[in-house]
């Protein structure tokens, strides 16, 4: 989606679409195995050197289930404000600067979508497997107990340089 700064005034730009963020890479985020669709509503005011658009979105996306590793599909639902500035001098995190004549708002939007991904998803339904099913549940203490123990590699002798 974008939004040409000629097209921006102090009255309201309200933009409806649907955006296609499925061109975006998921690798860095295990939970997340597609984004399905997204419908976004976006409500754009200038004013001054400022830009604001206050984005209201709506997405479909399949995730993996934490348990079961079986994928499902979940829809979420974000609202949110950004700000762009012609201000080149600009330090705050928060306002991005402009850079040409128009805003490309895929990006911001598939970032604003990340956060909304939760980092242990769960399916509706799905339960923890049980003990004793191929599974093995330990507590911190345990795990940090057992750690080096049955090491494959503890009866292999490395020979040293001379």
């Amino acid at each position: 989606m974008r939004i040409f700064l000629n097209e921006c005034s102090s009255k309201p730009l309200i933009l409806k679409a649907p955006v296609d963020l499925s061109t975006f890479s998921i690798r860095d985020n295990p939970t997340l195995r597609k984004v399905i669709s997204t419908n976004v509503e976006a409500s754009v005011i200038e004013s001054s050197d400022i830009i604001e658009i206050d984005v209201r979105m709506e997405s479909e996306v399949e995730l993996e289930c934490a348990y079961t590793l079986e994928p499902f599909r979940k829809k979420l639902r974000l609202h949110d404000q950004l700000i762009f500035t012609f201000d080149k001098e600009n330090e705050d995190p928060n306002i991005f600067p402009i850079n040409g004549n128009y805003i490309d708002l895929d990006p911001y939007l598939f970032g604003l979508l990340l956060t909304e991904i939760p980092l242990k998803a769960i399916k509706p339904g799905a339960k923890l497997p049980n003990v004793g099913d191929g599974v093995r549940i330990l507590s911190e203490d345990e795990y940090e107990a057992g750690r080096g123990k049955n090491n494959p590699f503890e009866g292999i002798k490395v020979e040293e340089d001379e």
